[in-house]
């Protein structure tokens, strides 16, 4: 059984890595692996009602997971990230999850990651 013809969305897969650069330190970069097909979910109603109650009524510190489905035998680790070229919505792996049955889906919880405006640009 296969799930390819529920994924909706091809992002692409990012991952940092930490490179040596010349003056013996380390430069950390985000690297474009491929592109992959998947199904991002919106959190549902109890997943809201449970990261708002940790931070109380200003929901602005909330960590709301986002469900992301992909194929199973995609290379995915947690932290990396999936990049919407469409939209431009980024969304960072939190934690992995393969179902009790082999060979169907990986599940990956997300947290969409909010663009910060660039400050000192050119007006």
């Amino acid at each position: 059984m296969s799930i390819t013809h529920l994924l909706n969305r091809e992002v692409g897969l990012y991952r940092y890595e930490a490179t040596r650069n010349n003056t013996g330190g380390l430069i950390e970069e985000r690297k474009h692996l491929r592109d992959i097909w998947v199904r991002i979910s919106q959190p549902s109603v109890t997943e809201r009602v449970l990261a708002r109650t940790g931070v109380g009524p200003q929901q602005g510190g909330a960590d709301t997971p986002f469900p992301a489905y992909t194929e199973p035998d995609e290379d995915v680790q947690r932290n990396d990230e999936l990049e919407d070229p469409a939209t431009g919505e980024v969304y960072r792996v939190k934690g992995l999850l393969r179902p009790s049955q082999d060979c169907i889906y990986l599940r990956m919880d997300c947290t969409y990651v909010q663009a910060e405006d660039v400050i000192g640009g050119d007006s």
